[in-house]
């Protein structure tokens, strides 16, 4: 069971659409660098992918994460017949620590495992 509403999430992906463009920071990792590099992606094809999510790439979240303090929000796209795992997480910070609203993508890359998509096909 999904643990957010379609409305839920609605309103998490416009308030991206909001702030991504003016403050959007992607998390460098080897997964992510590698995963970008093989499709010949660049920060700015990510971003877009990234602001043109719906409902239906929805996979999990609101939920605390491990690692990174704060919710985080899981999605899910197809590319090249592979999904692509995308974490995001909405900061009241950005990068260098200034107060200012940023999206944070940590996760872009190869998905380890089969994603859940709770919303894709219903009506």
């Amino acid at each position: 069971m999904p643990t957010a509403t379609r409305t839920q999430i609605k309103n998490f992906l416009n308030f991206c659409l909001l702030i991504a463009p003016d403050s959007f920071y992607l998390v460098h990792t080897d997964k992510n660098d590698k995963t970008i590099k093989e499709l010949g992606f660049n920060y700015l094809i990510v971003r877009e992918i990234i602001l043109s999510l719906s409902v239906e790439d929805y996979s999990d979240g609101p939920c605390q994460d491990r690692i990174y303090k704060g919710d985080v929000w899981m999605f899910g796209v197809v590319i090249d017949n592979r999904e692509i795992y995308i974490k995001l997480q909405l900061s009241s910070y950005n990068d260098p620590g200034e107060k200012k609203p940023t999206l944070f993508c940590i996760s872009f890359h190869f998905a380890e495992q089969k994603i859940s998509f709770p919303y894709k096909n219903i009506i």
